[in-house]
């Protein structure tokens, strides 16, 4: 199960955030449409029967990449049906191409409130107006836990993915790049003016998708923090799949 945190800004309550975030709600149904065509997976078997062929140049004894690239190197038309196999008749159109309403801009399968903001008076808490974060508080303390975090990660025991999910360690970092990016506040994705942003998107399986340069969205997440007016809620939720 995926596990993030996301700034949702510029809602003044409840209800307000739950309007906003609905559109990224996997269980919001969506007006029926085509998941796939002919075409797309016409497409999709050329890019992969590229892709196994290589492996199998490599590893031609390889019996998975064989058994691969067996299933590819049917025509188009049989390769998508194979595709639909798992489809009912009533979830295909009259040209059997699979129809859905799974919302296609999902980002999340649950969400709830998650303590990720200072304020200048108080303990932790989920929101509050920029002009009364303690931005600097936030920063002395997210440079202690980093320097914590730090060695843990260089130890050589944590999994790629414990260094990911627990650490939030992103693999193209040095220990600097690290340590600087981590005493900022940041978090993995942020929704404004009704938009959701975020460096790369993942899956219910950790899967991680379309990755943004490190630099442009730091750079980018900082602009947005800068440009945002004092009198403006800042909500921090964590959503998971």
């Amino acid at each position: 199960m995926a596990r993030f945190k996301v700034l949702v800004v510029g809602t003044e309550c409840y209800n307000e955030t739950c309007e906003v975030l609905k559109p990224f709600d996997e269980h919001e149904e969506y007006p029926s449409y085509i998941k796939f065509t002919r075409e797309d997976i016409a497409k999709k078997r050329k890019k992969l029967l590229k892709y196994w062929q290589k492996l199998h140049d490599s590893l031609p004894d390889d019996l998975g990449i064989v058994s691969n690239l067996r299933a590819l190197c049917k025509n188009d038309e049989e390769y998508f049906k194979t595709q639909i196999s798992f489809y009912t008749e009533r979830l295909l159109n009259d040209d059997g191409e699979p129809v859905t309403t799974y919302n296609p801009n999902t980002k999340f399968s649950h969400w709830d409130y998650c303590n990720g903001i200072l304020p200048n008076r108080g303990s932790c808490t989920f929101a509050a107006r920029k002009k009364d974060i303690d931005w600097a508080k936030i920063k002395m303390c997210n440079s202690a836990a980093a320097a914590r975090n730090w060695s843990k990660i260089a130890s050589g025991q944590l999994s790629d993915i414990q260094k990911l999910l627990v650490y939030d360690f992103w693999p193209d970092e040095n220990k600097q790049q690290y340590l600087d990016r981590k005493k900022l506040f940041m978090t993995h994705a942020y929704v404004l003016h009704g938009k959701w942003y975020e460096r790369c998107s993942i899956d219910w399986w950790n899967h991680v998708n379309d990755l943004m340069d490190r630099d442009i969205w730091i750079e980018q997440y900082m602009t947005m923090l800068q440009q945002v007016k004092p009198d403006t809620v800042l909500t921090t939720i964590e959503c998971n799949f």
